[in-house]
């Protein structure tokens, strides 16, 4: 509601984005936009720019790197190129409850189909 205000529109002509590049233009796109760092990832590695599996040896828990993530016109389009696959954010370990879904990169098409349950 925040971004509305400030862009001077509805809620449906906004859509949110994030973006892992620190260099990305999501910036120019959106006066609302905030760094979140500290999230993990379970089950998975983001190893330098997308999703990696991990081995037996693995943590159970890693970090992401930090995330920009904006809410940007719908008519503008997505910032992210490549493959990604939708990742729920829950608020706790338990995974009951979903803040939101952002978009993860992953490698390929190929790699992405073996997230995917």
């Amino acid at each position: 509601q925040h971004a509305c205000r400030v862009e001077k529109c509805f809620m449906c002509d906004l859509r949110m984005t994030c973006s892992f590049n620190t260099n990305s233009s999501i910036l120019s796109y959106s006066t609302n936009s905030i760094v979140v760092e500290g999230i993990y990832i379970q089950g998975a590695i983001f190893k330098e720019t997308s999703l990696s599996s991990v081995d037996a040896s693995s943590p159970q828990f890693s970090t992401i790197p930090p995330m920009t993530i904006a809410f940007i016109p719908i008519t503008e389009p997505l910032l992210e190129l490549g493959e990604t696959l939708s990742v729920p954010v829950f608020v706790s370990l338990w995974n009951k409850r979903t803040v939101l879904d952002v978009s993860l990169p992953c490698a390929s098409e190929n790699d992405k189909r073996k997230w995917i349950l």
